[in-house]
């Protein structure tokens, strides 16, 4: 069995706030070494920072392994922010997950097409135009 076919993408709700921000801290830890006090302060108030954005959470079970925010940035533009995923569920599609809630929702922030190009892994180009997803 796939545990990753038991993972559910949800809306972030506002008890998520305290797991979320633990997620993303302890990835963005792990990749720079430590962590700046005076950055992310966007991470204390979700909520409210990303009031305009799609903000997704990735549950396993009783547990939130993943989060994305699509942000709408200016006219026809949304940028895909805040994408971690916890290290232990890392390279089994989780983010590919959130993404693809994204392409599948028809026009989530108002934007009518958008493209994600990976700066990490790989050069695979996700784009949509009104709902439909190519890859």
């Amino acid at each position: 069995m796939n545990p990753t076919q038991d993972v559910i993408i949800l809306p972030f709700q506002p008890e998520n706030q305290a797991e979320v921000k633990n997620l993303i801290l302890a990835g963005l830890a792990e990749h720079w070494g430590t962590i700046d006090p005076s950055k992310n302060l966007d991470l204390n108030d979700i909520c409210s920072t990303y009031a305009n954005a799609v903000f997704l959470v990735a549950r396993l079970q009783n547990r939130i392994i993943g989060t994305g925010a699509l942000v709408p940035k200016s006219n026809n533009t949304a940028e895909v922010v805040r994408m971690s995923v916890a290290a232990d569920m890392r390279r089994q599609g989780i983010a590919s997950q959130i993404l693809q809630d994204y392409v599948t929702t028809p026009d989530p922030v108002g934007i009518g097409t958008w493209c994600l190009r990976p700066l990490r892994h790989g050069t695979k180009l996700l784009s949509s135009t009104n709902g439909l997803a190519s890859r």
